[in-house]
């Protein structure tokens, strides 16, 4: 007791838990254990939500190239798509508006997978938000140019 709770094993608690029964006035209180499933929580980074414009590009062969990558969102281009590069089979998508990743994310893709970045791996998450002023400035300057 003196090493505090973390101190205790299973057994003390079996043992614990069986004096509190053993002791209980009212035998209709039961103990029950309390169980929290974490797991459909998700990690959020800080500034993430600014990034709805940034889809994660991912599981792809690692022989595809920047040209493979435009090819399949070519008709992104012209309003100011891009690919930043995660590692070899992850990247990230970067679109100039929440409405075109949106559009993008309903479509089927033959050879790539994408998803919201809130989605994607850690390591997409923090290179996005390596320098998400810069990939925001960017890309209101490029989408000022070609929507004139």
């Amino acid at each position: 007791e003196e090493d505090g709770p973390s101190s205790c094993s299973e057994d003390d608690y079996s043992e614990l838990l069986q004096e509190i029964t053993d002791n209980l006035t009212k035998k209709e209180i039961q103990i029950e254990k309390i169980h929290l499933d974490t797991s459909s929580f998700v990690e959020e980074l800080p500034g993430e939500k600014d990034l709805a414009h940034v889809v994660e590009i991912y599981d792809f062969e690692p022989a595809l190239k920047t040209e493979d990558l435009l090819a399949t969102f070519s008709e992104f281009q012209e309003k100011g798509f891009r690919i930043q590069w995660v590692d070899d089979t992850h990247a990230l998508g970067i679109f100039p508006c929440l409405a075109s990743a949106a559009e993008a994310l309903t479509r089927e893709f033959s050879v790539l997978k994408i998803r919201p970045l809130t989605q994607g791996t850690k390591q997409s998450k923090l290179k996005a938000l390596q320098r998400p002023k810069t990939m925001v400035r960017d890309f209101r300057h490029e989408f000022s140019m070609t929507s004139k």
